[in-house]
């Protein structure tokens, strides 16, 4: 791939696994609930689309009211345990240094206020030219709107940088911002499918393409 001065990163499956420690906050809000807890698995379907989507999957057939106690039981046990098991998934911070002469970017549907404290926990803080995740009024992904924020705030054209992420919502959004698009195949979506301008199985496949 030619022509790339900036890179977008997806979190949650893309740059870490932090699908334990996702569990394990759903399931203290089930706790909570007095509800039999989800597996692994289960939980790890339900990620990607922010913490909203996440408690209505999570809490599907709860009342409003149980799902408004489960998003604030989930939300304090996540901020206070987000990375005890999150990682950053193997080859990451190798690519990271093979880009560092590019601009990077994290675009991710994890709400706002826990993104900066998870980063600074693996070890990823200070990567990044910029980090957006979600904030309340402003469209999640597969919606254009956080990675254009990214392309106006880093002044970079949309043909000059590509979105690396392994959903679909990820690679629709940096498709609608006019972006090329690159899936993983290490993380939690099942996107087959989905037309990807490269399909990478490990973050080094990454750094060739793009020396």
């Amino acid at each position: 791939m030619t022509g790339v001065d900036l890179v977008v990163f997806d979190l949650d499956g893309t740059l870490v696994d932090s699908s334990r420690d996702l569990a394990a906050a759903v399931n203290h809000a089930r706790r909570e609930l007095g509800l039999e807890e989800h597996d692994l698995a289960a939980v790890t379907s339900f990620v990607g689309d922010g913490v909203d989507a996440l408690i209505d999957r999570a809490f599907r057939g709860c009342s409003d009211v149980d799902r408004a106690r489960a998003r604030r039981a989930f939300g304090d046990h996540y901020a206070a345990h987000s990375s005890d098991r999150t990682r950053v998934f193997p080859g990451i911070p190798e690519l990271l240094d093979a880009l560092a002469d590019r601009r990077l970017a994290v675009v991710t549907n994890k709400a706002e206020p826990f993104v900066a404290p998870l980063l600074d926990r693996v070890g990823l803080a200070g990567r990044f030219d910029l980090v957006v995740g979600e904030r309340p009024g402003v469209p999640r992904k597969p919606a254009p709107d956080m990675v254009r924020r990214v392309l106006d705030e880093l002044g970079v054209p949309a043909d000059r940088a590509i979105l690396v992420g392994d959903g679909a919502q990820d690679l629709g959004a940096g498709r609608a911002a006019g972006l090329r698009v690159v899936r993983v195949t290490w993380g939690y979506g099942d996107v087959p499918d989905v037309d990807a301008d490269l399909v990478i199985d490990h973050p080094s496949h990454l750094a060739d393409a793009l020396a």
